[in-house]
């Protein structure tokens, strides 16, 4: 019982301890892939799950920047909001499709800047870190002196589920709602009757 409190505990410390690095916090020179790979690999790696991948490659940042999701770097150069919106990139792409994560991040009508986005990422995941943390410690303390298998498997299967739960309303949120479809252009046709209708309405 006791290793196992031990071990939450010591990921709940590493939980709660670790955060995207503020704003003001990031670079203020722009950086070259290698160096941004590391930085986000060191920020990220607080938190995430023993033996899980690392978190982004060149190769995946390549492709971000070729579909549109992450805008271009000049002279292969990465500033400020090239860092922001691939550390926000890298904590959804945990629980959502690269296609939802560009819409997301590139959601018409959405007249935010980036540094406004990153800084309610950073107010959420503070918030995150604190519930899941809270759970945890709860879940812990009605186990008592007893932590068998059993309940495990419980605890581990219901924070699975509300994950799963919660993943499927963001997608809902993101597909549905957030990004709505763009209206097609009209052919000539169509353009010609709504004309026809303008005169018609006038006399």
């Amino acid at each position: 019982m006791q290793e196992c409190r031990d071990k939450v505990t010591q990921w709940l410390m590493r939980l709660e301890s670790a955060g995207a690095p503020g704003w003001e916090e990031l670079p203020g020179i722009e950086l070259y892939m290698d160096q941004v790979l590391t930085m986000l690999e060191r920020q990220s790696s607080s938190y995430r799950a023993k033996d899980d991948a690392k978190s982004l490659t060149a190769s995946m940042v390549n492709n971000y920047v070729k579909d549109g999701t992450i805008q271009r770097p000049v002279k292969k150069k990465y500033n400020k909001d090239h860092i922001a919106n691939l550390i926000m990139l890298d904590t959804a792409k945990q629980v959502l499709p690269i296609l939802d994560i560009s819409k997301l991040l590139n959601a018409r009508g959405t007249e935010i800047s980036t540094e406004e986005k990153y800084r309610v990422y950073l107010k959420l995941q503070k918030e995150a870190c604190t519930s899941v943390a809270e759970k945890m410690r709860e879940a812990m303390d009605n186990m008592g002196d007893q932590c068998d298998s059993t309940q495990l498997f419980m605890l581990a299967s219901k924070l699975a589920l509300e994950a799963n739960m919660m993943v499927s309303a963001s997608k809902m949120l993101i597909r549905e709602i957030l990004t709505e479809p763009e209206a097609k252009p009209e052919g000539k046709k169509a353009t010609a009757k709504k004309a026809v209708r303008a005169k018609a309405e006038k006399k």
